[in-house]
């Protein structure tokens, strides 16, 4: 349905002739007034009267959500392009001048816009609803570049347009830099630069080439920013390559309900949700930082998303002593786990479970309540050359999926305070535990049969996975 057409009177009457007492925002491009119209609240943008660029952009935005319906993008109601004669003084004489208005009208979002609940260190929401506003916003850049009969690339994707209603549902707005294209494989190069720094990825700083990367770069930022505040993108580059150590830093800073804590199952979904948020922007920000080809597409995004909410529903719904083991059997990105979890599946780590040891790490049998095993290694030396090494591990596993390399289930990067003697005294002192969740190997090391400790018998199997030796 087309949006309506509205008469420059008609939209005076309802903001009290665009009263100050009646704006909501403002940006550099025009001001926002909160109005009733028909019973229902809509917000009207009112553009600053200047010629050429805004006009177009003005234009643009009208083209691209007058046909768009989704529930993640903003909703277009209406809009009023009038030009009219106003008698002016100019240069000590009275002249009639040609005023322009351009206005759009649109749902109102009673919550504002997502930068608003974002601060320097994180998000004043608490983390089901930061992630409810994540996973919307994939589904609303989903829908542009894969819900229309020609993509849209929006290119100007950041929290300021994001919005958000009365339920904190995000819907994506400004659509004055948007352009269609041919299909999503499509790239060009433009030649003038417009956006924000910060949320244009390097191949459009450099190059100018815009294509459905440029939107998932963006959506990576702004991921980061909801996770870790305004100052998280600075914050995430000191951490890289560590997704282990981001996700330690988000979890000091973002709000969670405390009752919240005390259900396992709600719990499980915060550490999944959390981890997979990690992993996502590790794979759009990091390492291909420069590789527009090898970011993922918004397309692949939903669908590991789709998967993990299958995922959220299963353990959701079983006891809480089967949700901890689930945790690990889910799918290909690995997940935060607790220490006291992985305490109870290896007899809090005792010598009767342990399998192996290496450099700096030793290896346990975690045995879970369905008789399944998985192993645990567990940093026992801890140098900061050992905990760079282990850190380092686990951040390589979690990028790598290959049926001939171990996989990684979970991590456990945890910050205990403990109380201890110190010259001749007691003193709390804060005790990082560092453990990966690795698939269990029944048949062990090949080194084992190459030294001659075991033989190799007809009846191994012959799909014995060949397993890097650094890793045990």
């Amino acid at each position: 349905m087309d949006s309506t057409c509205f008469r420059l009177h008609q939209l005076e009457a309802i903001t009290n002739n665009f009263s100050e007492d009646q704006i909501v925002g403002r940006g550099g491009r025009g001001d926002v007034y909160k109005a009733v119209l028909n019973g229902e609240e809509i917000a009207v943008k009112r553009l600053h009267s200047m010629q050429g660029l805004d006009d177009k952009d003005f234009r643009n935005e009208l083209r691209k959500l007058n046909k768009i319906r989704h529930k993640n993008i903003i909703r277009l109601i209406g809009y009023c392009h009038d030009t009219h004669k106003k008698c002016m003084e100019y240069e000590g004489e009275l002249v009639l001048a040609s005023i322009q208005e351009r206005l759009l009208c649109f749902e109102y979002m009673q919550g504002g816009s997502l930068e608003k609940h974002i601060g320097d260190e994180s998000s004043v929401l608490d983390w089901t609803t930061c992630y409810k506003i994540i996973q919307g916003t994939c589904e609303g850049l989903n829908h542009l570049h894969n819900g229309q009969e020609k993509p849209i690339f929006h290119l100007d994707l950041k929290p300021s347009h994001i919005l958000l209603d009365n339920n904190m549902t995000p819907k994506i707005t400004y659509f004055g830099l948007a352009t269609c294209v041919a299909s999503t494989e499509e790239e060009y190069q433009t030649e003038t630069m417009r956006g924000t720094f910060g949320y244009m990825p390097p191949e459009y700083i450099d190059k100018c080439i815009v294509s459905n990367k440029f939107d998932v770069f963006s959506l990576g930022s702004t991921i980061i920013a909801v996770m870790a505040g305004n100052m998280g993108y600075r914050r995430y580059v000191q951490v890289s390559p560590s997704p282990t150590k981001f996700i330690e830093l988000v979890r000091k800073n973002i709000y969670i309900f405390h009752e919240h804590i005390r259900l396992l199952p709600i719990l499980l979904v915060y550490f999944c949700t959390l981890s997979w948020c990690t992993v996502i922007i590790r794979e759009i920000n990091y390492p291909n930082f420069a590789c527009r080809k090898r970011r993922p597409c918004i397309e692949h995004i939903v669908r590991e998303l789709e998967e993990l909410e299958a995922d959220i529903k299963r353990i959701t719904s079983q006891p809480p002593d089967e949700s901890k083991d689930s945790i690990l059997q889910m799918g290909s990105n690995p997940y935060h786990l607790q220490l006291q979890h992985l305490k109870d599946i290896t007899d809090n780590f005792s010598d009767a479970r342990r399998l192996g040891s290496g450099g700096f790490g030793v290896v346990y049998k975690g045995v879970l309540r369905n008789g399944n095993m998985v192993a645990v290694k567990k940093l026992v030396l801890s140098t900061l050359k050992s905990q760079k090494q282990f850190e380092n591990e686990g951040d390589l596993l979690m990028t790598l999926n290959h049926p001939n390399i171990v996989r990684l289930l979970g991590y456990c990067y945890e910050t205990e305070l403990i109380y201890r003697p110190y010259e001749d005294k007691f003193v709390f002192a804060q005790d990082t535990k560092h453990l990966l969740c690795l698939e269990y190997m029944p048949n062990g090391s090949l080194d084992n049969y190459i030294s001659g400790l075991g033989t190799l018998e007809d009846s191994v199997p012959r799909d014995i996975k060949p397993l890097i030796p650094h890793l045990w």
